[in-house]
């Protein structure tokens, strides 16, 4: 997955970024850990571009977390 970065005054602004994993926290908000495992949030993202497998993956990631809440009922 690749994430497009918004434009501001950091050093990452308006780049493309390769997205190596996405950690979920508690609240539900997300983070996005990038090449040379650098985090970067959600929010600072205009775009992402993503392939078959990534949708795949965040569609299993969805039903299992359904499941688990549906089980913590």
């Amino acid at each position: 997955m690749r994430g497009k970065r918004r434009k501001d005054k950091e050093l990452w602004s308006g780049k493309w970024l390769t997205i190596r994993r996405v950690e979920i926290h508690p609240d539900d908000d997300f983070s996005m850990i990038v090449e040379d495992d650098r985090h970067f949030n959600l929010r600072e993202f205009d775009e992402l571009k993503m392939h078959p497998e990534d949708v795949r993956m965040i569609a299993k990631l969805t039903r299992l977390n359904a499941e688990k809440i549906k089980e913590e009922v």
